[in-house]
């Protein structure tokens, strides 16, 4: 597993990757949930490459805001960007990236 942290969006946030295939993000629960996913990601690492990362405030990533909607969707682009993977992916995470989400 590699794992580092990275700066992005203003912030530096703890990422991880592992293992080997189509890539796969597993995200957590939000605030208070650290990185309960690294046995997941292990019970996976033989069909996917993995990653992992931790929102700005949460575990070891910086506390550095803003904490909104927008930048939560701009942050999930840190493990591509840290880590590297396909352009397929980043085509992939676009969509969500620019995509303004509806609340009720």
């Amino acid at each position: 597993m590699r794992e580092r942290r990275v700066a992005v969006n203003g912030a530096n946030l703890w990422v991880a990757k592992q293992g080997d295939g189509p890539p796969l993000v597993l995200l957590n629960g939000g605030p208070g949930c650290v990185d309960y996913l690294g046995p997941v990601a292990v019970m996976v690492d033989d069909l996917a490459t993995v990653y992992r990362f931790e929102p700005r405030g949460c575990g070891p990533s910086s506390p550095d805001g803003p904490h909104d909607p927008e930048m939560s969707l701009a942050d999930l682009d840190a493990p591509r960007q840290s880590l590297g993977t396909s352009g397929g992916s980043s085509a992939a995470t676009r969509p969500g990236r620019t995509t303004r989400w509806a609340t009720r």
